[in-house]
């Protein structure tokens, strides 16, 4: 195990992707969903948030990272992270349709639901451009609010899903010294020629 060195902030944000898999997400989707707002949030927001048509002008997506998981970490120092991305979903009656049909808030809601988590499930879509990601898992949508707060006239819903960040984090030569400067970062695997087994335990 290799002990801790200080990190200041430079080093910390260097080494954390959460942030980067947000605004990548934010930007795939405006790309993909010209028709909707498509902004990202710094976490969860309460209903009285999405009802604040200053914050949103639906119909409307908002992107955060919202958890991020003890990370498995492998014999190179780099770590693979879970983190849960939530989609809030935030839409009102117009004339969405073909030929200008009027559509309900609550119609157009699911039809972004079901476009998310279609768009979830594609794998020139769904790594939203980055490296070393993997699909996403677990993806879910859900309404947020119940038939009794039908006066607000908008429709709130949400998609989530995890999704692993593969090798984050500073590498590491061996157990205990940190790569030289302009060294190639990757993780050491069984089979490498850098490859040391570890020791077999003393019965």
């Amino acid at each position: 195990m290799t002990a801790a060195t200080p990190m200041g902030l430079p080093e910390l944000l260097a080494a954390s992707r959460a942030f980067a898999c947000r605004d990548a997400i934010v930007a795939t989707l405006a790309r993909l969903l010209p028709a909707v707002e498509v902004k990202s949030l710094p976490g969860r927001i309460s209903i009285d948030d999405l009802d604040n048509k200053d914050m949103f002008r639906p119909p409307s997506i908002g992107v955060a990272a919202v958890r991020i998981r003890p990370a498995d970490g492998r014999m190179s120092g780099l770590r693979d992270v879970p983190v849960e991305i939530v989609a809030y979903v935030v839409t009102e009656d117009g004339p969405y349709g073909e030929g200008g049909r009027l559509v309900y808030r609550d119609e157009l809601g699911l039809a972004l639901c079901d476009g998310l988590l279609a768009l979830t499930e594609l794998p020139e879509v769904a790594r939203w451009g980055l490296t070393d990601i993997g699909m996403p898992e677990g993806a879910e949508a859900r309404s947020l609010i119940s038939v009794s707060t039908e006066e607000r006239a908008t429709a709130y819903h949400s998609v989530t899903w995890w999704q692993m960040l593969y090798g984050q984090g500073v590498p590491f030569m061996d157990m205990d010294s940190p790569v030289p400067a302009g060294a190639t970062a990757r993780a050491i695997l069984p089979g490498d020629p850098d490859w040391t087994p570890p020791p077999v335990p003393t019965p």
